[in-house]
Formats: structure tokens, sequence, C-alpha cells
């Protein structure tokens, strides 16, 4: 996953931008002092949960993947590997993998995100319990013929293109 502007980054951001806040500017100096908090808050909760939910994710890949080394080198890894089709959706594990991972990464990013309260509801902490119906997976590994057709050049297509030809 990706973990990016890094704390040191934003932090360094709303610096620069608090050095430039005139602190006389009324709502929009208001608004911008808010922003600025939020990202605060953002940093503070990246540094407060990241270090252990780095280790959990690490831990979860090494064992989806049958694989040690670094968070990164196995992130890559799980890419390279869902792109070549190596590791599905429907395979055990990877899509609680996935799922966990994305609501760890909205605790630190978006905690009051409506989705992922919802998600959290009744869970507590720890892993997310989530097995999802062979129907979606289904749909989800299975191509999409209506991509397949509305994605083709429009040479290919066996519709006429409607066009708009300005009045002369």
């Amino acid at each position: 996953m990706q973990d990016m502007p890094s704390p040191v980054a934003i932090l360094d951001l709303v610096i620069a931008h608090l050095n430039g806040v005139d602190l006389n500017g009324g709502a929009r100096a208001k608004f911008e002092m808010r922003l600025a908090t939020a990202a605060l808050q953002l940093v503070r909760r990246a540094m407060q949960l990241a270090p252990a939910t780095d280790v959990a994710e690490r831990e979860r890949l090494s064992a989806l993947l049958d694989e040690s080394g670094g968070l990164d080198q196995l992130n890559r890894r799980l890419c390279a590997m869902i792109r070549n089709g190596t590791l599905e959706l429907s395979m055990p594990g990877v899509v609680r993998h996935l799922r966990t991972t994305t609501l760890e990464k909205l605790a630190i990013d978006q905690p009051t995100y409506a989705a992922y309260r919802r998600a959290r509801a009744g869970t507590g902490e720890g892993e997310v319990d989530f097995d999802p119906p062979r129907d979606l997976l289904a749909h989800l590994t299975a191509p999409d013929a209506f991509i397949q057709t509305e994605n083709q050049p429009p040479q290919k297509k066996r519709r006429k293109l409607k066009t708009f030809t300005p009045p002369a």
C-alpha cells in the first residue's frame, strides 16, 4: 500500500503554510488554520498507529506470500502476483489482507470516513473478519464484457459515432 506523503513531508508543508497565514485574515485565516490542524492530527495518528500497523501488515504479507522481507518488498511482490494472476481474490486470505490493510490505512488517514466507521462497527480492534460472497468474487475476477466493448478504439465499434459539427 502507498503511504505518501510521509509524516515529515506533511509537517514541512504545514509549517511553511502556517508561516504564511495572515492572522488578521478573518474567515480565510480560520479556514487555513483548520486545514493545518487537520494535517497535524493526521501526522499524530501516523506516528501513533503506523509502526504497529506496518508490523501487522508485514506479518500478514509474509504469511500470505510465504516469503520474508521488508514491507515495501513484500507489497511489491503482492502487486506483481496480483497483476500476473498468480494470486487471485478467491484465494484464502487475499481479500482479508487487502481489506484489513485498507482499514488500517483509513484509521490513520480518514478515521471519520463514514464507510470506515461502518466497517469497523462491532469488529473491535485487530483483524477484520470478512469473507466476500462467492458471487462477488466471480464478478470481480471475471472480465466485464461491457468494459471490453467500450474500451475498443472507435473504428472497431460497430456503431456510428455521432459528432457535433458547428454551423458555418
